[in-house]
């Protein structure tokens, strides 16, 4: 699978001969305190990035999750992922990391685009909801530019650096015109 968009190529696979590009842009100190989990890993190695490569996104014949691997102008730039997969209430979470020397291009905004389009055409969901750490204002611009709205406030959710952080939850309710 494939979503496409001027300059901008989101692949469902990637070669493992590109487990190490994948582990120079993942290993980020930005993108390891921006992205609000404990499971990505920092230093991230090119094992974590084989290990990502290889990850289950299917169960019984169903994807659970969906990853996209980003290029732009044909050089890997990030990713950007669907996952939690719920079938029976049509809702998912979204996802998304860029390489430092590729932000603030609009590459985030319009993979997200693309990926809400294809989560409501092809996945047939009805709403896509994410968390973003309140200091990532960045991340917080591209989901709201993309019609996604702050539905709440989390406080002290996230204990990063001896310190505790606050998530925003944002959703967005797909229609035909997404």
């Amino acid at each position: 699978m494939q979503l496409k968009s001027g300059d901008l190529l989101l692949l469902e696979d990637i070669p493992e001969s590109d487990a190490d590009k994948l582990a120079d842009l993942a290993n980020d100190a930005t993108i390891y305190r921006s992205v609000g989990s404990h499971s990505f890993p920092h230093p991230y190695t090119k094992q974590a990035a084989l290990d990502f490569l290889h990850l289950n996104r299917e169960m019984y014949r169903r994807r659970f999750r969906v990853d996209f691997y980003i290029h732009f102008r044909g050089s890997l730039c990030g990713v950007i992922e669907i996952s939690d997969i719920n079938y029976d209430d049509r809702n998912a979470h979204v996802g998304y990391w860029i390489g430092s020397g590729y932000r603030g291009k609009g590459i985030a905004t319009k993979s997200l685009g693309l990926v809400c389009r294809f989560a409501y055409d092809e996945l047939k969901m009805h709403k896509l909801h994410t968390r973003v750490l309140s200091f990532n204002i960045q991340s917080i611009r591209v989901l709201i530019s993309n019609g996604f709205f702050i539905e709440g406030y989390l406080r002290d959710q996230f204990f990063l650096d001896g310190q505790y952080y606050g998530f925003y939850s944002l959703g967005k309710i797909l229609e035909a015109d997404v």
